[in-house]
């Protein structure tokens, strides 16, 4: 077999992004009045694309009447993931 690609995914072996950056999400779609329960978010959202992520936001967000979602929602979360990935980020034992 050759491979044509190699996935490399090290998050929760090297470092545990994943929890600070849902944490980042959640806040700024609290913001813009989108609150899912711990399940419905994780089941809903962890593992998609952004594509898709962003689609699914975009629906909810229109449902709730809540206006045009923000185009610039990735790299707003990007940004602040970035500031606290150079603050919190810990290697993991």
């Amino acid at each position: 077999m050759t491979a044509t690609a190699i996935i490399f995914d090290c998050d929760g072996v090297l470092v545990n992004s994943e929890a600070l950056v849902i944490d980042v999400e959640r806040r700024f779609l609290a913001d813009l009045g989108l609150v899912y329960d711990d399940v419905e978010y994780l089941t809903r959202f962890v593992g998609t694309s952004e594509a898709d992520f962003v689609a699914a936001l975009r629906t909810d967000h229109g449902e709730r009447g809540r206006g045009p979602f923000p185009d610039d929602f990735l790299e707003q979360v990007r940004a602040v993931c970035s500031e606290r990935f150079t603050t919190e980020l810990r290697a993991v034992e």
